[in-house]
């Protein structure tokens, strides 16, 4: 598990190498990092919120952006160029924070996700936000976590299972980037995430059948779902099958997939590299899917 984990933290530095954390904010962003608030199990959380300055008089979508990393390791902070940007398209965009695999186990953080929901639907009023037009975009684990927390708000079976109270913001579409949707497959995920997230549950048969998110009673309470991946992205196999699976179920989805051979376009560079033109049209299609599926 260590030795994956320092892969992680590799592949996260690697992908990070432009990335200026300690830099000037756009002028025409506002940036509040490190917002706290309370987790469902009385766990301190806390969240880096974006907009744009002006707001035209008009309400603006929301983005509740989600981190990657494995479940490892990973922060909100990470995704700090990919928010600007979205803020200077005109979004109010939350990046969240959850445990990890060391602190909770997998209905744990997919509370945390839920309690990011709640808390951006709290905050969205008092910074300009609209209810009516929220979204989610999910990168790598992220993906896993997003997934369940969008699910459960539809679905008062699921949540009960997850031991999870639903979430108060409705999300109108959901966009996966390089999802790393499968937990339980024979595969080197596989091996590692069953003890480290479901821990006794696995005895649960119940519950691990809902860990399939190709489940019947998870995949018909998704929102509409666009997925992006490259032919570098070692998760691009899930991201085609996991398609392939929503598609079969009649779910509205669409899949990006780029399929040239540059190095850069690697796994979640549209989040992590969004200085990239690739990263940059992927960002305008996932907009453009959001804004159709109000």
């Amino acid at each position: 598990m260590y030795k994956y984990a320092r892969h992680i933290r590799r592949k996260i530095a690697g992908h990070t190498d432009r990335h200026k954390w300690e830099h000037e904010a756009p002028d025409d962003i506002i940036e509040e990092f490190n917002v706290t608030y309370s987790g469902r199990d009385g766990n301190d959380l806390y969240a880096d919120i974006y907009r744009p300055k002006e707001c035209r008089g008009e309400k603006l979508p929301v983005i509740v952006l989600l981190h990657g990393g494995g479940l490892f390791l990973g922060k909100p902070i990470m995704e700090r160029d990919v928010c600007e940007l979205l803020a200077g398209k005109g979004y109010l965009v939350f990046a969240p924070s959850y445990r990890m695999m060391d602190e909770a186990d997998a209905p744990g953080e997919i509370s945390d996700i839920c309690a990011a929901l709640d808390f951006a639907a709290d905050a969205l009023e008092e910074r300009g936000g609209d209810p009516d037009r929220a979204f989610m975009i999910a990168e790598s684990a992220g993906a896993f976590l997003g997934l369940y927390a969008a699910a459960s708000a539809r679905s008062p079976e699921l949540s009960n299972i997850l031991g999870c109270r639903s979430s108060r913001l409705d999300l109108k579409a959901l966009a996966f980037v390089s999802g790393m949707f499968y937990t339980t497959k024979k595969n080197f995920i596989g091996l590692l995430y069953p003890k480290a997230i479901f821990r006794e549950l696995r005895k649960d048969k119940t519950f691990m059948s809902y860990m399939d998110p190709e489940n019947s009673r998870v995949i018909s309470c998704l929102p509409p779902a666009i997925l992006t991946s490259s032919r570098a992205d070692p998760l691009k196999k899930a991201s085609k099958q996991y398609y392939r699976a929503l598609k079969a179920a009649g779910n509205k989805c669409r899949f990006l997939y780029y399929g040239q051979k540059n190095k850069e376009l690697t796994h979640a560079f549209v989040n992590l590299r969004p200085y990239l033109p690739e990263s940059r049209d992927a960002l305008d299609k996932i907009c453009e899917w959001f804004e159709a599926s109000v």
